[in-house]
């Protein structure tokens, strides 16, 4: 147990020292990466936005019809109730 806590602990050790000697990004890279972030917001935005308008009006559509076959049911039980 003591071995692969070691091993562990020195490769936790290497990955973080070649994490701090690695070189940051440029500021052209850096302002590329934001703009295609951005691009890929946006589209991702609109078509969100529209997938769940018709998404939301088929969850109405599917209880107002459900409402309007109970409706129709009871008032049909309740015609022949009445006869």
């Amino acid at each position: 147990m003591k071995t692969i806590y070691v091993l562990f602990t020195s490769l936790m050790f290497c990955l973080q020292i070649n994490a701090q000697n690695a070189e940051p990004p440029s500021a052209e890279q850096t302002a590329e990466w934001r703009r295609i972030a951005h691009e890929e917001g946006q589209k991702s935005v609109a078509t969100n936005t529209v997938k769940n308008f018709f998404r939301n009006k088929l969850i109405f559509l599917i209880i107002g019809g459900a409402i309007a076959l109970v409706g129709g049911a009871i008032a049909m039980s309740n015609k022949e109730k009445n006869k």
